[in-house]
């Protein structure tokens, strides 16, 4: 079971996500292609967040 999604990446034209397991240490992380992500929350989830990231950092730091 996916505790996470921890990145993404494009490999060989495929899109692939780095997942944390539920249970397990990090050194069992690993990359899975999109097609074995079958709850479509933990991508939605993982979209979410980086748009938190990029669009969220710095509302406010630049108001004169």
């Amino acid at each position: 079971m996916v505790e996470r999604i921890l990145g993404q990446r494009e490999r060989k034209g495929k899109l692939e996500y780095h997942i944390k397991w539920l249970g397990y240490d990090t050194s069992h992380n690993s990359w899975e292609p999109h097609d074995n992500i079958l709850d479509s929350k933990l991508t939605e989830a993982w979209k979410q967040s980086q748009q938190v990231r990029w669009f969220g950092f710095g509302i406010g730091c630049c108001r004169q």
